[in-house]
């Protein structure tokens, strides 16, 4: 059964096999000849799950039980639609017990293959999706925590409950690039998954979902983008995500302001002690104006460069 992206029909073969008793070469066991073959699934990575096997639209048993009509070519070589909707590796397991001209035979084999992820489905709460930084449409300061969700999606668009659950397990990674402004820092973003099957608090969620606490330091608009942390699933294929093109506006936590120049006021009358009224329009002297430092910070006190 070849590798493949999960809930995807793909063609799996089985050949019957057997040693010419005077070459001893391996020869078809059997030619153009329908047999009864069982056929049945087991889980091997990981070792449980909630999904089956789909044969020709019909699920396999996870045992030896009922037999499929297979048709075997002059080579020995009978073809079969395979789905597995979930994700992970599988084996798909064949037993003949012979009767008749055959009674006595019994042939066995079996063969695995790993189903991955066609894509990543990320979700941000709350997130306004700002296409520019002049609207009013902030999302969180910048620095401060914001949650991220996100999805093993097959095919069909379905969550696979089995990502996660592997050995090592699987992961995803996040990676963010600079929106908005143009040409502006671009710091990484930080934060991580927590574990699959549960939510941000750590309790029990749907299967194939993890939720994470997420920090951007800087001010902007950003685009995430995720993909599997391993760069190969069970060391098969890379699995990329859909991007979140626009996340933001992140604003600053607060601004800090620092008086450099006091300034001074000009006088209302200087003949002889200069002063000014109190609740009199007045100005400040020339030369002498007020200067002021204006910082905007994040929620760690650092200057924001954008």
């Amino acid at each position: 059964v070849p590798d493949h992206v999960a809930d995807n029909i793909v063609t799996a073969s089985v050949a019957a096999v057997k040693k010419d008793d005077t070459t001893e070469k391996c020869v078809p066991g059997f030619d153009e000849e329908t047999k009864n073959i069982a056929l049945w699934s087991t889980y091997v990575d990981p070792s449980s799950g909630t999904q089956d096997v789909f044969l020709d639209g019909n699920a396999l048993p996870f045992s030896v039980g009922g037999t499929t009509s297979l048709n075997f070519d002059g080579n020995g070589v009978a073809t079969l639609g395979i789905r597995y909707p979930d994700v992970g590796r599988v084996r798909l397991n064949a037993r003949y017990q012979g009767s008749g001209d055959d009674a006595g035979l019994v042939m066995t084999g079996d063969g695995t293959f790993v189903a991955r992820p066609d894509h990543f489905q990320l979700d941000i709460p709350g997130n306004p999706a700002a296409t520019s930084v002049q609207d009013d449409n902030a999302f969180v300061a910048a620095g401060e925590d914001f949650e991220i969700r996100v999805s093993s999606i097959n095919a069909s668009g379905n969550v696979t409950p089995n990502f996660g659950r592997e050995t090592p397990a699987e992961g995803v990674n996040l990676e963010s690039t600079l929106v908005l402004p143009t040409g502006g820092d671009d710091p990484p973003l930080t934060g991580a998954f927590g574990a699959f099957g549960e939510d941000c608090n750590g309790d029990p969620a749907a299967g194939g979902t993890a939720c994470g606490l997420f920090q951007w330091p800087e001010v902007g608009v950003i685009r995430i983008n995720p993909r599997l942390a391993s760069g190969s699933y069970l060391t098969t294929a890379d699995v990329t995500g859909n991007a979140v093109s626009h996340v933001g506006r992140f604003i600053p936590a607060r601004f800090n302001v620092n008086i450099v120049e006091q300034g001074e006021i000009e006088p209302f009358c200087d003949v002889a002690t200069a002063f000014a009224y109190t609740g009199k329009t007045f100005n400040w002297r020339g030369g002498a104006e007020p200067v002021l430092l204006v910082e905007a910070l994040n929620t760690g006190g650092a200057i924001m460069r954008n």
